[in-house]
């Protein structure tokens, strides 16, 4: 059986889904756009290590709360010695409810050929 839909997110990216600790993997999996956000906000998909987390601002500075994504999962480490060429498979079922914006252009394209998945 299918597994369930994730649930709607009121964030503009899952950073969770489709991740991989590989960056090189992420340029085909994730979309510009989708790393830029998941770097700045979640600290995950950076081309460099992340940007230390932000100091914290005088006493008399006042801040909005910020919504706070999930924490996610331990990342599945890359089996082999070279990840980089090597990248797990794609899954054309994590972040099909996004895929436009989600997805990068290798993941469409293989998805949309091999599955029918996030065809245009």
């Amino acid at each position: 059986p299918t597994p369930p839909p994730p649930p709607p997110t009121s964030l503009p990216f899952d950073c969770n889904v489709d991740f991989v600790d590989c960056y090189k993997c992420l340029l085909t999996r994730w979309s510009a756009g989708k790393r830029a956000w998941c770097c700045a906000h979640a600290r995950r998909g950076c081309a460099a290590p992340p940007p230390p987390p932000p100091h914290n601002p005088p006493a008399r500075v006042v801040r909005l709360p910020v919504p706070v994504p999930v924490p996610a999962p331990a990342p599945t480490p890359c089996p082999h010695h070279n990840c980089a060429n090597h990248c797990p498979p794609l899954d054309c079922n994590k972040g099909l409810n996004n895929w436009k914006n989600a997805w990068g252009p290798e993941k469409k394209a293989w998805c949309c050929h091999h599955e029918g998945k996030g065809c245009s």
